[in-house]
């Protein structure tokens, strides 16, 4: 069995190796057959390199030659260069030469204006250098011919001086004795000053017209015309116009004022010589109250601003109404006695001129809101009035009268809160600026607490100070009459003077 097998196994391989080369021999006819067509291929190769090195070779010898004709060209090229620079150099120094040219004709030509215009214009000063010479001539033989006749009038005038001399003193001494009243059927101004002067002194206004006359004729003065009582009364009338016009005006533009209640001082006019003084009247009072005062000094303030709105200075000077409270602003304080009715003048005052500031921010602060802004004020403010007025029935049972005044509080009430509002917001450097008022009392008793003042102070300290010598009167002529008359009372008299001012009561005391 072992045989058999190994004798299939060797016939097998046989076989196998026959079949191998069987293909060996098959694949060996196909590489001959390849080997044959790439023999072929090969000579076709050789034939077509053979073939390309021809035309290389022709290609080169095309290159020789066209690398000789581009090196002809590059020649040519360069010399080409070289003569479009010259012509480019040519041209520049022609373009060169003809802008010179252009110029050296432009500035000829200038000249040549230049030279023309010189020729015109010496030509017409020649002319009018010679039309003034014969303007001057004529000029001068006109004023020639007018002094000649001049010359001639002052001669005959000479000859006429003595005449017209005495003349002329006997007009002066004619027109010197007369006085008249009226220029052009008008009072002149002196006339005007010379009646206020008199009816201020105390002349009746019937009487006016016949002082004039004697007081003139005293002079040697005749009075040429007469003035009437009316008259009289008219100039005074239209002078306390104009006076109250120029106060109301002058309240209007000063940046403070004060007022004086009672004025007494040793000088006849303020020291300081800026200030102004105006007189504001005599008002006949019901009682000395505060009351009385504060509505006198209301019904001052105004007619002059009724007055000042009225006349047409005060519309032109003025845009819109002058307002009580444009002048109360501007109030700084008050002078007076040191009573206490003053005091409390003054104090009325201070609130008065603190509503009147507060109205003014008030109306301001009302403009520059809107409406929504001012509603919740209005709205507040009717029903606070509806309350006061009892209720809505009897609010309507009012009179349209009534309701329009208490309309106008309400609305002077919004504006009075807006005003307050606005002048708390401000600092305190502002607040002090808008409420400054300053009460003053009056000099002499400034002037006896300073005296008392200073009397008490040396008191003190020769008390506190027993070892310093006190003032004595010294021994010298002025003294000696005092010290030799001076009897037991009169000591006792001035003791009791010192005495009382030394220990007076202090309340007038100005702190």
């Amino acid at each position: 069995m072992p045989q058999i097998s190994k004798a299939k196994k060797a016939k097998r391989k046989n076989a196998g190796l026959a079949a191998a080369t069987a293909t060996a021999m098959h694949d060996m006819e196909a590489l001959v057959a390849e080997t044959a067509k790439l023999k072929v291929c090969l000579k076709s190769s050789a034939a077509l390199v053979d073939d390309l090195e021809r035309k290389l070779s022709e290609a080169t010898t095309q290159c020789g030659a066209l690398e000789a004709k581009l090196q002809v060209a590059v020649g040519w090229e360069k010399q080409l260069a070289d003569k479009s620079l010259e012509c480019i150099k040519a041209q520049r120094d022609t373009r060169q030469e003809a802008l010179t040219l252009t110029a050296s004709i432009k500035r000829l030509e200038a000249e040549k204006s230049y030279l023309s215009k010189q020729v015109v214009y010496a030509t017409g000063e020649v002319d009018t250098c010679q039309h003034e010479y014969d303007v001057q001539l004529q000029e001068v033989l006109t004023k020639l011919d007018a002094c000649q006749k001049r010359a001639a009038r002052l001669s005959r005038h000479v000859k006429r001086v003595p005449n017209t001399l005495e003349h002329a003193l006997l007009k002066a001494e004619t027109t010197r004795s007369l006085l008249h009243l009226k220029e052009k059927g008008i009072y002149t101004e002196k006339v005007w000053d010379l009646v206020c002067s008199l009816v201020h002194a105390g002349v009746a206004a019937q009487n006016v017209g016949s002082v004039i006359h004697q007081v003139l004729a005293v002079a040697n003065v005749t009075a040429v015309g007469d003035i009437s009582r009316p008259s009289v009364a008219q100039i005074m009338v239209e002078g306390g116009v104009a006076s109250k016009l120029q106060l109301a005006y002058e309240l209007q533009e000063a940046d403070g004022f004060t007022l004086i209640g009672s004025y007494s001082s040793d000088s006849p006019e303020p020291d300081l010589k800026t200030q102004v003084t105006h007189f504001l009247g005599i008002m006949p009072w019901l009682d000395a109250s505060t009351k009385e005062s504060i509505k006198d000094y209301e019904a001052i303030l105004t007619n002059l601003t009724d007055l000042f709105n009225r006349s047409p200075f005060g519309k032109h000077q003025h845009s819109g109404l002058l307002q009580v409270v444009d002048i109360l602003v501007n109030l700084t304080g008050m002078h007076s006695d040191y009573c206490a009715k003053e005091k409390k003048d003054a104090e009325a005052l201070r609130k008065m001129k603190l509503d009147a500031r507060e109205h003014i921010l008030g109306e301001e602060a009302f403009l520059e809101m809107s409406k929504a802004e001012l509603l919740p004020y209005f709205t507040e403010a009717h029903k606070k009035m509806i309350e006061n007025a009892g209720g809505e029935e009897k609010w309507n049972s009012l009179s349209q009268g009534k309701q329009a005044e208490s309309t106008a509080s309400m609305l002077e009430g919004i504006i009075q809160d807006l005003g307050r509002e606005s002048l708390e917001l401000m600092s305190e450097e502002e607040k002090h600026v808008m409420k400054l008022f300053i009460w003053a009392g009056c000099g002499c008793h400034k002037d006896l607490n300073s005296m008392r003042g200073f009397y008490m102070a040396l008191q003190s300290y020769y008390e506190e100070h027993p070892e310093v010598a006190t003032p004595i009167l010294l021994a010298n002529q002025d003294n000696a009459a005092v010290l030799e008359d001076m009897c037991y009372n009169a000591r006792q008299i001035v003791g009791l003077s010192r005495s009382s001012i030394v220990h007076n009561r202090v309340e007038n005391i100005d702190h």
